[in-house]
């Protein structure tokens, strides 16, 4: 029954509220396309999912992989099946503000959270599905924008800070000094 809704509110949103195109002159075609990406079908030949992996910028020495200055938001809405495509100023910290509020994805750091980042599976554009407390939304949602730390030392990067620190410390006896990602994402908790 909720499928039905979220399909209903989809084609209300694409159709009813276009007012390009009278809902009588609708065609055939253009539901089929609307069902289809309603559903998440594989992209076209046309779309290469080349965009779903940005190009690393080299501007900051800690987060390879973040473009120059946008990033596009991949939220998709649980009712609507509709993903999220608004441009956000580059960087982990503007996507959670833009997570925040434009997807309402807030609350105690203990309540349950499933990340709806569209991702590829089996050449489907389908959620990530992974679930998780909304306070590891700050560690996850890095993975998702190509976030990456390179450890000075070797050519190996690492999605997490703790993972390149546990690298660091176990494989190049570099002892750390530095905050924790608990710390780091404390304040973070705070605008999320």
């Amino acid at each position: 029954m909720e499928e039905d809704e979220g399909l209903a509110l989809f084609l209300d949103k694409t159709f009813v509220h276009n007012k390009d195109i009278p809902i009588e002159e609708v065609s055939e075609a253009a539901l089929l396309q609307a069902l289809e990406r309603y559903l998440a079908f594989p992209p076209t030949e046309a779309s290469s999912g080349i965009e779903d992996h940005p190009e690393p910028s080299q501007d900051d020495p800690t987060e390879i992989g973040v473009p120059d200055d946008k990033q596009e938001c991949g939220w998709m809405d649980a009712a609507t099946h509709e993903v999220c495509s608004e441009l956000v100023p580059a960087g982990r910290s503007p996507m959670l503000l833009h997570l925040n509020t434009a997807h309402d994805i807030r609350g105690p750091e203990k309540n349950d959270v499933e990340c709806m980042w569209v991702v590829l599976k089996s050449g489907y554009k389908l959620p990530c599905g992974k679930k998780f407390q909304r306070r590891n939304i700050p560690r996850h949602i890095g993975t998702h924008l190509g976030l990456r730390f390179p450890c000075e030392q070797c050519e190996k990067s690492f999605t997490r800070s703790d993972s390149l620190k546990n690298h660091e410390r176990d494989y190049h006896m570099v002892q750390d000094t530095s905050a924790t990602d608990a710390e780091l994402y404390s304040w973070l908790g705070q605008v999320l």
